[in-house]
Formats: C-alpha cells, sequence, structure tokens
C-alpha cells in the first residue's frame, strides 16, 4: 500500500494513518507544538484558537494511539477573549508521537524530541541572587534624581 505507513498499537490489528496525515501532524507540531520533558515524563503539547484543527488533530492521534485524546478548552481572561484548545500527551502516548515524527522535523525540534525522549531535565536557573531586582534599581534611580 504506498502512500500509508502502518503502525502497530500494542498486539492490535495496526491502523493505517496516511503519509499525508502524518506530514501534516510533522508540520502542525514543527509550528506549533511543544516538546518536554517534565514530573519524570515526556509530554507533547500544542495549544491554539482553531478548534476544526484541534479536533482534526485529536482524530489522527486516535489512529496513531488507539484513543481519542480529549480536546480541551481555556477561556483567555485578557480581550479578545478567543478561546484556546489544547491537547496534551504524557508517557508512553507522548512517546509514540515523538517517534512518529522524529525523522521528519528540523533540527532544533529533533533535539527537543530526543531530549524528552532521553529524560534530559535542563539545569535550574543559577542562584536568584545573581539576578537583576529591575524594582530596586528603579527606586534607586527616583533616589539620586
Amino acid at each position: 500500500m504506498e502512500g500509508r505507513t502502518k503502525i502497530q498499537l500494542n498486539h492490535q490489528e495496526g491502523r493505517m494513518i496516511i503519509d499525508l496525515e502524518l506530514g501534516w501532524l510533522a508540520g502542525l507540531l514543527e509550528g506549533e507544538g511543544n516538546f518536554g520533558y517534565t514530573s519524570n515524563t515526556p509530554n507533547v503539547s500544542i495549544r491554539m484558537t482553531d478548534e476544526d484543527t484541534m479536533i482534526k488533530l485529536s482524530l489522527v492521534y486516535e489512529k496513531v494511539l488507539g484513543h481519542r485524546p480529549i480536546v480541551r478548552q481555556i477561556s483567555q481572561p485578557i480581550e479578545p477573549r478567543k478561546e484556546v484548545f489544547y491537547i496534551q500527551l504524557y508517557g508512553n502516548n507522548a512517546r509514540k508521537i515523538m517517534r512518529l515524527v522524529v525523522h521528519l522535523m528540523c533540527w532544533r525540534r529533533r533535539q527537543q524530541i530526543w531530549r524528552a525522549l532521553n529524560k534530559y531535565r535542563a539545569p535550574k536557573r543559577e542562584d536568584q541572587r545573581h539576578s537583576i531586582d529591575i524594582r530596586a534599581l528603579i527606586a534607586n534611580k527616583q533616589k539620586c534624581a
């Protein structure tokens, strides 16, 4: 079957995701996705205001994961109060998606994915004593004026 990628799902019959859907998924995640490793698990998340795109994403995820993730909604507190829709995947679900798209991603995203898959955590920022307190600088400048 040319133009289709077979995905084996946990000893079940593999579902078919066409190459066009795989390319669409990779492009969407390349531009809008977030890949990380937090709370001891890899995660993939995406947020946007286009509900129809998020529903389509959940349908593509369903073909890969064997279940349809929930599209969640957040109300924005600031104007213009557009609704934001998001999907977050953790653990094995995130790993499956990362492994599926990593070879299609550009260098920066590929690095993010491999870091998440290899449980990489960015080092914590150095001691806060080295940070600059803007309020203190402004207050000091006002005293000198």
